[in-house]
């Protein structure tokens, strides 16, 4: 069964039609030959969400976008609900198998909202004990 998402077509779908024509399926994908171009095509992807993400409305990020798998519709749910249930959780999901991984690779776990249980000597160095404080407010 494969599955595509359906977008909606018209101005409001948030995508030109240049963009609509670069966007590939999973199976046109080359797998990348370098660290450099995986951070480049990160990069590339974050540039296209700021540059295409604010366009949309509140009408827009209400209206139902639809995955289906051939003429079934196998999800259907308001554009804002996909960004947040599907698209944020899953690199979530990711951001954390990441940390599993790094830690049994006895490798500490960078920050990503503020410092990570790897990172304490630089946590602590910005707090004082409360015992501190109130002696040198003394």
């Amino acid at each position: 069964m494969k599955l595509r998402e359906r977008p909606e077509a018209g101005p409001s779908s948030g995508l030109d039609a240049k963009t609509r024509r670069s966007l590939r399926t999973p199976s046109q994908l080359r797998q990348p030959e370098s660290v450099q171009q995986v951070l480049q095509t990160f990069d590339e992807s974050i540039a296209t969400v700021r540059d295409v993400l604010p366009g949309f409305d509140d009408a827009a990020m209400h209206e139902t976008r639809r995955v289906v798998a051939g003429d079934e519709v196998v999800l259907a749910m308001p554009r804002h609900a996909f960004l947040r249930n599907i698209m944020l959780n899953h690199w979530y999901q990711h951001r954390g198998q990441f940390s599993v991984y790094l830690r049994l690779l006895n490798i500490a776990v960078p920050s990503s909202w503020g410092p990570s249980a790897d990172e304490p000597v630089a946590f602590q160095a910005r707090t004082q004990p409360a015992r501190a404080l109130a002696v040198a407010a003394g």
